[in-house]
Parts: structure tokens; sequence; C-alpha cells
């Protein structure tokens, strides 16, 4: 299985809160979406996250997320501090 989660609007901020629980919520899905199409579930206790810029900065919450179930993190030109993105949105800092 591959899982492709991405924020629902555009802003780093999205990862730090909404966008983070909803991956997480589309990940603890994959079961039930696995036995609605009658096929092999994901072992949702070895994960590997990944995601590119925005995507690596949510790779890396994810990650601490699922810290427990994580056999690896990939993070392709991320960042690790939401103030170091380029286009951060500072009202938005702490959502």
């Amino acid at each position: 299985w591959c899982l492709a989660s991405c924020t629902d609007t555009f802003g780093a901020h999205n990862w730090e809160g909404p966008g983070r629980y909803t991956a997480l919520a589309a990940l603890h899905a994959l079961p039930l979406v696995a036995k609605t199409l009658g096929v092999a579930t994901a072992d949702l206790q070895r994960v590997i996250v990944a995601g590119h810029s925005m995507g690596g900065h949510g790779a890396w919450l994810l990650g601490l997320s699922l810290r427990d179930q994580a056999l690896g993190l990939v993070s392709h030109a991320s960042w690790l501090r939401k103030d170091q993105y380029h286009d951060s949105n500072k009202v938005l800092l702490h959502d």
C-alpha cells in the first residue's frame, strides 16, 4: 500500500495541525478500505513515511507521531521549523 496524503489548503501551516490529523485518519482507515475492496490490508505497525518539500516537513511530523510504528522516514528538500519556510504565514504559526 502507498498512502499519499496531502494538505487540503495551501500553506505551510497545515502539517502542524489539521493536515497531520487528516493523514493519520487516512492511515487508520486503510484496513476498512482494504476490507471493502477485498484485498490484503497494510500492516499499520510497519510504516515508512516519506515526503518532499512541504510534504517533507509533514513526513517529519508524521514520523514523530508514528515513532513506534515507523520503519523509516524519507524527507526530501524539507524544513524543520515553520519560521524557516520561505512563504511561511506568520499568523498561523501555532494553529
